[in-house]
């Protein structure tokens, strides 16, 4: 995934709505190794691509937001966690529904 970030990063520029599709996938796998600042990082940078790209009340900004509340909460900041998390369940809900799993 780190080679293929760059590559997009070469071929759509650094900050295309692909990139924090990728930087999403990455940031999750370091999440599962339990690097959570490089995590936090990556996740950060999807946030904001995301957030430029698309409408903020629109389900592709939660991706992240999910992710970080993952991170946020292994480091301890559980204000932030709960702060992201409930941000991701109110987009996720906007776009799929208040019953579908994601929303919960």
């Amino acid at each position: 995934m780190e080679r293929a970030l760059v590559i997009e990063e070469r071929h759509y520029g650094p900050d295309h709505a692909q990139v924090a599709f990728t930087l999403v996938s990455l940031g999750n796998a370091y999440g599962v190794l339990g690097d959570y600042i490089k995590m936090n990082a990556l996740l950060e940078r999807a946030l904001a691509i995301n957030e430029h790209h698309y409408d903020p009340a629109l389900n592709k900004v939660a991706f992240p937001l999910s992710g970080l509340a993952l991170a946020h909460k292994a480091q301890g900041g559980l204000a932030s966690a709960r702060r992201d998390i409930d941000r991701a369940r109110r987009l996720f809900a906007n776009g799929y529904g208040i019953n579908h799993p994601q929303s919960k």
